[in-house]
């Protein structure tokens, strides 16, 4: 059961993370290869996340304007979130996991 309550709610297709509200200033959302520089940032969760598409898309509840990455390929993927500026964060980081990564785009 959702209770509004949650700092994420997590969907093998989807992520939904609680972030600082709209009147607070923006979002930032970086997607990453690999961990590299994110020691002073919270691991917030690690899941397979599947995109069936083949394209990652981060947009706003408010605002549904998506920006969008497009993957060496469809499918599941090894993900961790990290976030800063708890408890409602001013900057989430999206990091695939870089061994994945690579021997995807060597397929």
């Amino acid at each position: 059961m959702v209770t509004g309550e949650e700092s994420y709610v997590f969907l093998p297709g989807h992520a939904l993370i609680s972030t600082r509200g709209d009147t607070q200033g923006d979002v930032l959302v970086d997607l990453m290869i690999g961990e590299q520089g994110l020691s002073d940032a919270a691991l917030l969760f690690e899941e397979v996340m599947r995109f069936s598409s083949g394209v990652v898309s981060v947009s706003d509840v408010v605002d549904p304007d998506e920006e969008t990455l497009e993957l060496p390929r469809p499918g599941d993927w090894r993900v961790k979130v990290y976030v800063k500026g708890r408890p409602w964060p001013d900057r989430v980081f999206v990091v695939f996991d870089e061994r994945q990564w690579e021997d995807a785009k060597l397929k």
